[in-house]
C-alpha cells in the first residue's frame, strides 16, 4: 500500500496547506504523496493509471474494469467537483425532494479498492509525449495510461440575456444548489428544452408548487424518442399536471422576469432552465493535439491518436457518434478501462432505451406504461 500511495509522487514536495478530508476518504487538494524511506528509483518502478473525471459513470466503470485485472497498479481520480462521483441523470430528483446525492459508488468503496480519489481538481492542460497533465495551481501527475473522462457541459444556446441571474442548467451538484437558492423567492419558471431532462426538470420545479412552462422549438414533444400519439399523450400528461407546453416556440430573449418568444409572447420565468443538449468537455485533449471532431475521437478499443490515453463517456466520440447516454459511458468506461490496463476489448454500440417519469405516467423505449 505504501508503494502504491508513494508511486503518486509529484515533481514537487508536498504542499503544507492543510488537506481537507470528505466522505469519500482523504483528499489531497493539490498536496504530493511523499512517502519517507521510499527512493525516486523505487517510486518510478510502480505503475500508475491516471483517471481525469467529470463524467463520472465512465471514470468509475474504467476504475472498477482497471482493478478487476490488475490488483498492483496504482489508479488516481480526479475531479473538479468537491464531492465523491455522483449520479449526475438524479440531479432532478435531488431537486424535486431534495433528496441526497446518490453516489455512484459508495464512498468507502474507493479506499477499498485502493484508488486516490482527488476532489477539486481543475485540469489546466495534458502533455501525451511525456505523460503528465498539470492542474490550474501547477501541481503536476504523472501517468502511464490516462483515462480521459471528462464528460461534458450543458450547451446554452446564443440567447440574448441567457446568462442572466435567473438562468440556470442542471449538470452538477452546485446547479441544483443554486436553483435551490432561487426557489427562495420564486414562483415561475419556464425550460427550454422539451427532452427528457427538461421534462424532468419541469415536473421537478412543478411539484415544488411553481408555475412552469416548457418551451420546445420542435412541433412536438420528444420527436426522436416517440410518435405522435406518444408524444401527444405526454403533451397532455404535462398539461393535466399543470404545467404548460409550448411546441414549435423558438426563443428570443430572457429577461429576469421571463422568457420572450420569436412571436412576442411572454413566459412568465423568475427561474430559467436552459435544457438544450451538451457540449463535450474536449479542449484539453484538442490543446494536447489529441484527435478531436466533435468531441474526442476514439478507435472501437477507446483509444484516441496517442497511444497512452484513452477517452469515454461523454467527451468521447466513437465513429462521429456521441450518445452522451449514462449506460453508454459506463460501458466506454469499461472498455477503456480494460484496455488501459493490457486488455484488448472492443467497444460495440448499443440501442439504450429512453425513459421518463413524470406528470404520473411512465415511457420507457417509446411507450407510455
Amino acid at each position: 500500500a505504501l508503494a502504491m500511495l508513494g508511486a503518486l509522487m509529484m515533481d514537487r514536495l508536498p504542499s503544507q496547506r492543510k488537506v481537507p478530508e470528505s466522505a469519500a476518504g482523504p483528499v489531497l487538494a493539490g498536496a504530493a504523496i511523499f512517502l519517507p524511506g521510499l527512493l525516486r528509483t523505487e517510486l518510478e518502478a510502480y505503475r500508475m493509471v491516471l483517471l481525469l473525471v467529470a463524467s463520472v459513470v465512465a471514470a468509475v466503470s474504467a476504475a472498477e474494469a482497471i482493478r478487476a485485472r490488475d490488483n498492483t497498479g496504482n489508479i488516481a481520480i480526479l475531479t473538479d467537483e468537491p464531492a465523491a462521483p455522483y449520479n449526475r441523470p438524479m440531479l432532478t430528483k435531488r431537486l424535486s425532494d431534495k433528496s441526497p446525492p446518490m453516489f455512484v459508488r459508495k464512498p468507502e468503496w474507493y479506499p477499498a479498492n485502493r484508488v486516490q480519489l482527488y476532489t477539486g481538481m481543475r485540469i489546466r492542460s495534458l502533455d501525451a509525449p511525456s505523460r503528465h497533465v498539470v492542474l490550474d495551481d501547477g501541481t503536476t501527475f504523472r501517468y502511464d495510461k490516462c483515462v480521459y473522462a471528462m464528460g461534458a457541459e450543458c450547451f446554452v444556446p446564443p440567447i440574448p440575456g441567457a446568462d442572466g441571474a435567473n438562468c440556470a442548467t442542471i449538470r452538477r451538484l452546485a446547479d441544483v444548489e443554486r436553483i435551490e437558492r432561487m426557489l427562495a423567492t420564486a414562483k415561475t419558471a419556464a425550460v427550454i428544452g422539451g427532452g427528457v431532462l427538461g421534462l424532468e426538470s419541469a415536473w421537478a420545479l412543478r411539484k415544488r408548487g411553481l408555475g412552469v412552462a416548457v418551451i420546445e422549438v420542435e412541433e412536438r414533444l420528444m420527436p426522436r424518442q416517440l410518435d405522435e400519439d406518444a408524444s401527444r399523450r405526454l403533451k397532455k400528461a404535462a398539461e393535466e399536471s399543470g404545467v404548460r407546453i409550448l411546441t414549435g416556440a423558438k426563443t428570443a430573449e430572457i429577461t429576469p422576469e421571463s422568457v420572450l418568444l420569436a412571436d412576442g409572447t411572454a413566459v412568465p420565468a423568475d427561474i430559467a432552465i436552459l435544457s438544450c443538449g451538451i457540449r463535450a468537455n474536449a479542449a484539453v485533449a484538442k490543446d494536447a493535439e489529441l484527435g478531436v471532431a466533435r468531441a474526442v475521437v476514439v478507435d472501437e478499443f477507446m483509444r484516441t491518436s496517442d497511444e497512452s490515453v484513452f477517452a469515454c463517456g461523454d467527451c468521447a466520440e466513437f465513429k462521429g457518434v456521441d450518445m452522451g447516454l449514462w449506460p453508454e459511458a459506463a460501458e466506454q468506461g469499461r472498455i477503456a478501462g480494460a484496455n488501459a490496463s493490457g486488455d484488448d476489448l472492443r467497444y460495440a454500440p448499443e440501442r439504450y432505451p429512453v425513459s421518463f417519469i413524470g406528470f404520473g405516467i411512465r415511457i420507457f423505449d417509446g411507450k407510455i406504461q
